[in-house]
Order: C-alpha cells, then sequence, then structure tokens
C-alpha cells in the first residue's frame, strides 16, 4: 500500500477520501476488507448474468464484479452517501471499468428518503438518526427492475438495515427477477435475520453459502 492508493486482489483503490480513516484502512492491508463478498463471489456468482449492486460504497466490490463477469454483462451501482460518489467515480475509472453509478438510497415504497452519514462511511444509512441528515432520492428495487430491464439478474446488497425492508416489502420481484442474491444482514439481532432468511426460503431462494457468523449470504433462486 503506497501512500492513498492500493492494489487489493487485482483492483486499483484511491482511498484518499476523508471518508476513510486509519481503521479502515489497515482492513486492505491485513486484507479482511469486503473479504466475504469477495469469496462468495469467486465461487458462486456466475459470469454471465447482469448485477444490481445496491451499496456500492467506494466501489471495490463493483470493481471486482467488473472484472469478475463477461464482456455481455451488465452491472448498476447504487450508492447513497453523497460523499463517497467521487471516491466511487474515481475508483471505476482506475480500473477501466464500465458500470453505471446512480446516486439514490435504497427504500422500497418511499420516492425520498432521509440518509444519514456518520464519520465512519461503511455505517451511513437511511436507519440512523444519530448523524447529518441529507435528503437522497430513493429508488426501490421495482424501480431498478423497470428502470434497466432486468430478469435474471445477480442482487448485490450491502445496505446497512435496508435489508429486511427489501426482503418484507419486495420478495415478489425477488422470485420473479433475482437469479442470486449476495446478501448482507446487519445485526438488528437474530429475530430479525431468521424470518429474512426464511422468508427467502419460502420464495424459492436456496441458501448455497453464509460467511461472517451466517450474516453474508449467498442465495439462489431455484425457480428461475
Amino acid at each position: 500500500m503506497g501512500g492513498n492508493r492500493v492494489e487489493y486482489y487485482g483492483i486499483t483503490l484511491d482511498l484518499s477520501s476523508d471518508q476513510i480513516d486509519r481503521t479502515q484502512k489497515a482492513s486492505f492491508v491485513y486484507e479482511t476488507y469486503e473479504e466475504p463478498e469477495r469469496e462468495l463471489i469467486d465461487e458462486f456468482v456466475p459470469e454471465d448474468r447482469d448485477v444490481l449492486e445496491l451499496g456500492a460504497s467506494i466501489g471495490f466490490i463493483s470493481c471486482y464484479l467488473d472484472a469478475h463477469l463477461s464482456a455481455s454483462s451488465q452491472q448498476y451501482v447504487v450508492e447513497a452517501n453523497p460523499r463517497l460518489l467521487s471516491t466511487l467515480e474515481r475508483n471505476r475509472g482506475l480500473n477501466d471499468a464500465d458500470f453505471e453509478i446512480c446516486h439514490a438510497a435504497y427504500a422500497a415504497t418511499d420516492e425520498e428518503v432521509s440518509f444519514t452519514i456518520v464519520e465512519n462511511f461503511l455505517a451511513s444509512s437511511v436507519q440512523r438518526t444519530d448523524g447529518k441528515a441529507v435528503d437522497i432520492p430513493a429508488l426501490s428495487l421495482r424501480d431498478a427492475i423497470d428502470r434497466w430491464d432486468l430478469d435474471g439478474f445477480v442482487l448485490v446488497a450491502d445496505v446497512e438495515g435496508a435489508e429486511y425492508e427489501l426482503v418484507e416489502h419486495e420478495i415478489d420481484d425477488l422470485a420473479s427477477h433475482c437469479a442470486y442474491i449476495l446478501i448482507e444482514f446487519h445485526t438488528h439481532g437474530a429475530e430479525s435475520i431468521g424470518p429474512a432468511k426464511q422468508m427467502l426460503k419460502e420464495a424459492g431462494f436456496e441458501l448455497l453459502a453464509a460467511k461472517q457468523g451466517g450474516t453474508v449470504c449467498l442465495f439462489q433462486n431455484r425457480r428461475q
């Protein structure tokens, strides 16, 4: 790692943003940043599917997926935090990636949401109220499916607690259009994670693998 630029599993990342602190930079040195997601992509995500990523952050997974996917696949990434957009765009350019970036926050029903920015960029969320709140355009799964004509796609979701809303309110669209789900469940207690996984199971999704104490999961839609 040299200065504010790092090579991480074949991806070049600019970490110069003041949103990225020393602890977060250290996760690249110790090779722990997004480790479960990277491993699940390598093992399970097909190269020939379109991808929708909700919660792109600084773009490591976005760029990693771009390198993983075939040239025929389309990739759309959604990020709510306005302070991370320039870093996401720089990292896209550093890796000659061509995914489309959409500035929006995931929400199942609202047209606009209050997004709370905290010092730890990994934890900024529509679910928090303990930081600087900004109004952000909202994007539901249904909106994304219609906007990009998605079907049989891979959903990658790291939305800091809004994943429960996603599963609860948009399960029909997940079942009808989504072939694989790579999702991080944030800890609101086991009572939240269990029912969400059960809803996915009842909708036809099989849990293929789980990492990080069962919070990072890869599901395949057996009805697709």
